[in-house]
């Protein structure tokens, strides 16, 4: 691998350039400058295919849409909730998140069951800095549930992510990001979107977790 090393203000090695796996296709990363570095941001992507819904009719929807869906009860907000920046999200209660969400929605008992499973659609989770303990993905933003549609299961896909010679991953600023980029507060209740997981919400409280989206 021919990466260039740099040294960072904080004294430490890191890559100037990397490879990374995503779970569809490896691609190539060049490090950003703050408040970025490696991530990109997605939430000036416009949705490509208005006419494709976010789950076919009479199919399941994805971990992402159910968890976009579960993100946007009311009545949830104090077990798991978006960080005012729309950016990553975090489990307030486990304990009421394995009781009252995961057996429903997931077809899951314990919340590491949901971490692997997190893990496996790519989401990442701050070890430091003011979102500690946060999930995130690039494609996963409040408001904007189209951009699930790219996502990928690594489960699914002959590759999995990898981040190589790095000795220490810049992780980005959301709160810095938001500023330049801020992301819808929430979805229009009039929206397409917005009715399509208030959809999903009602079908799987109604039938369960195996619940289908009707046509």
């Amino acid at each position: 691998n021919n990466s260039s090393f740099i040294t960072n203000n904080m004294g430490k090695i890191s890559s100037d350039k990397i490879d990374v796996s995503s779970h569809s296709q490896i691609s190539q990363r060049v490090k950003m400058s703050a408040p970025y570095f490696y991530y990109k941001d997605c939430s000036q992507e416009r949705e490509e295919d208005l006419m494709t819904p976010l789950v076919k009719p009479l199919h399941s929807p994805s971990f992402v849409m159910k968890l976009h869906a579960v993100l946007m009860r009311d009545d949830l907000k104090s077990i798991i909730s978006w960080l005012p920046h729309g950016r990553s999200w975090k489990i307030i209660h486990e304990r009421e998140f394995e009781i009252r969400t995961l057996p429903i929605y997931f077809n899951l008992k314990k919340i590491s069951s949901f971490h692997e499973q997190a893990a496996e659609w790519g989401f990442q989770r701050f070890k430091t800095g003011p979102d500690q303990g946060t999930f995130y993905h690039e494609r996963f933003l409040r408001g904007l549930p189209h951009l699930c549609k790219k996502m990928k299961n690594a489960s699914l896909s002959r590759s999995m992510v990898y981040v190589e010679h790095i000795e220490e991953f810049v992780e980005p600023n959301f709160w810095q990001i938001s500023l330049e980029h801020p992301v819808p507060e929430k979805l229009d209740p009039q929206d397409v979107q917005s009715i399509e997981l208030k959809k999903i919400n009602e079908c799987i409280l109604d039938k369960g977790h195996r619940a289908k989206v009707p046509a």
